[in-house]
C-alpha cells in the first residue's frame, strides 16, 4: 500500500483539502489492512521474538510551513490486530527504534471503548523541520490489552518495519510533506532491544514507561 501526495497547486483551498484526504486515506486503509489479519502473540515471556506476531500497522502523515512561522501538522497512528474479544475495551500502546537508538514511545491511550482493531493516534512535531526519513524509526512494536474492571489484562503485540520503498516527500512553495507506513512483519524479526524490558506490560500496568516520548506533542 502507498499513499501519494499529489500535487494540489498554488491554491490555498486546494491545499487543504488535499491534506484533510491525505489523512482520512492513510487511516482508513491502515484500519481496514489491520483488521484483515488476526494472528496474536501473548506477552507472557521474555523473547517476544520466539513467537507468532500479530499483524500490526503505523502511518505517519503531515505537513511543515516554510517561513518564519514554521507551523507543523504531523499525525502518527498506530494500530494492532486483536483477536480475542475485540469488543472489549482496553488500551494500547505504540514503541519504536529508530536506526542506531533505542525505544522510543510513540502513542499511547489506556482506554478505548472497543479493541476492533486496538488503534491509537498523536500529533507531534520535530525540533528539526520538516519531519523526513532519518527521524522516523525503523521498527514498531504495537500493543493493545483488555480492561478487567480497572486491571489490564493479557496483552499482545505485533511488530512492523519502515517501508522505505514507499515513503513519500513532497517539497512545495509553502509546505513540505511527508507520508510513511510501517507494514507487518513476523516475530522473529523484531530486535532484541524490544525483549529487553517488559514495555507492553509496564504501560498497561502502571500507565507509565520507561521509554521516552519520540518527538514533542503538537503545540494547538
Amino acid at each position: 500500500m502507498r499513499c501519494e501526495i499529489v500535487d494540489s497547486g498554488h491554491c490555498p483551498e486546494k491545499r487543504r483539502n488535499h491534506r484533510r484526504s491525505l489523512a482520512a486515506s492513510c487511516a482508513s486503509t491502515l484500519r481496514a489492512a489491520t483488521a484483515a489479519c488476526l494472528g496474536l502473540l501473548a506477552l507472557g515471556g521474555p523473547d517476544l521474538r520466539a513467537a507468532e506476531s500479530t499483524a500490526a500497522s503505523a502511518y505517519v502523515t503531515g505537513f511543515a510551513h516554510k517561513g518564519k512561522n514554521g507551523k507543523q501538522t504531523y499525525k502518527i497512528l498506530t494500530h494492532v490486530a486483536y483477536a480475542p474479544d475485540p469488543g472489549l475495551p482496553g488500551g494500547i500502546a505504540a514503541f519504536g527504534i529508530p536506526d542506531g537508538g533505542s525505544v522510543v514511545l510513540l502513542t499511547f491511550t489506556p482506554y478505548v471503548p472497543s479493541l476492533s482493531p486496538a488503534g491509537a493516534s498523536r500529533e507531534v512535531m520535530t525540533t528539526k523541520p520538516p519531519l523526513d526519513a532519518p527521524q522516523l524509526p525503523r521498527f514498531v512494536m504495537v500493543c493493545a490489552w483488555p480492561l478487567e474492571g480497572e486491571k489490564p489484562g493479557q496483552a499482545v503485540a505485533g511488530f512492523a518495519e519502515l517501508d522505505e520503498a514507499n515513503i513519500t516527500i513532497l517539497p512545495e512553495k509553502y509546505f513540505v510533506g511527508i507520508s510513511a507506513m510501517w507494514v507487518e512483519i513476523p516475530a522473529n524479526r523484531a530486535p532484541d532491544a524490544f525483549s529487553r524490558h517488559d514495555y507492553c506490560g509496564e504501560i498497561a500496568t502502571t500507565g507509565k514507561s520507561a521509554a521516552p516520548w519520540w518527538l514533542r506533542d503538537r503545540k494547538r
